[in-house]
């Protein structure tokens, strides 16, 4: 009994190890430049299709292994504007976006394409309350305003790669 435990604990030691070591299917700079890149990209779509919009801000974005050549990224966003009635709204709108490695032959960077877009819920936060009087004969009209969930065309990221006899160097500090 006492070998057998010693040997299924040296068979968990290993396995952890190997785990602890394995190489990611993707590498984090590669997350971490497709993340920037899907801001900015976010940022310029909302600037031209609501040039009125004011305040923009990403609350958060991040990215998942899908397989070695699709990485599905989450993120939340917000923007105010002013709607039609002439109230400053604050819209909140959180999504995903699939993107796509394209394999090239000849090229020290790797090419991703956004190949989907979509926005899950989008939420609108009045910055001053609309009066509702339950006595009134006359109920009041809140237009709602278009939030439009477009997919924009296709976008390359391109993502440095590190070949595989570089590795980045820790320089110690003291």
């Amino acid at each position: 009994m006492k070998y057998i435990s010693t040997v299924l604990f040296a068979l968990c030691l290993g396995w952890t190890w190997k785990i602890i070591h394995t190489e990611p299917k993707v590498a984090f700079q590669v997350h971490s430049t497709l993340q920037s890149k899907l801001a900015d990209i976010i940022e310029k779509s909302i600037i031209e299709l609501k040039p009125d919009s004011d305040n923009f801000k990403i609350l958060n974005i991040w990215t998942e292994n899908v397989s070695p050549s699709q990485i599905k990224a989450h993120f939340t966003y917000r923007f105010d504007e002013v709607d039609s009635t002439g109230e400053l709204v604050e819209t909140i709108i959180d999504g995903s976006a699939l993107i796509s490695k394209e394999e090239s032959i000849a090229s020290d960077n790797e090419h991703w394409i956004i190949s989907s877009v979509k926005t899950n819920t989008g939420s609108l936060n009045f910055r001053e309350g609309i009066v509702i009087n339950p006595f009134a004969k006359e109920t009041p009209v809140i237009n709602k305003p278009e939030v439009e969930a477009t997919t924009p065309p296709p976008a390359t990221i391109e993502a440095a790669t590190e070949s595989e006899n570089e590795k980045p160097k820790e320089e110690n500090q003291h």
